[in-house]
């Protein structure tokens, strides 16, 4: 997506979520990005994560901020 600050950005996700998995927008962005955080190299999603502005690194793992912060 295109938003910029966490209200857009989740209410965009929310937007995409079938209303029936009853998921919160923000639990599933979270969990999301655990998922990638498990899967992918650490360096290249530090990286990711400077690119990205600081109300949206704050959904991401604590152990992946800290790694973008190291870089």
């Amino acid at each position: 997506t295109k938003e910029r600050h966490l209200r857009p950005f989740l209410d965009h996700l929310k937007a995409e979520i079938p209303h029936s998995l009853g998921l919160d927008a923000e639990d599933a962005a979270r969990a999301v990005f655990e998922v990638i955080c498990d899967q992918i190299d650490h360096g290249e999603v530090a990286k990711v994560l400077k690119m990205m502005p600081r109300e949206l690194r704050d959904l991401w793992p604590l152990l992946a901020q800290l790694d973008a912060a190291d870089t």
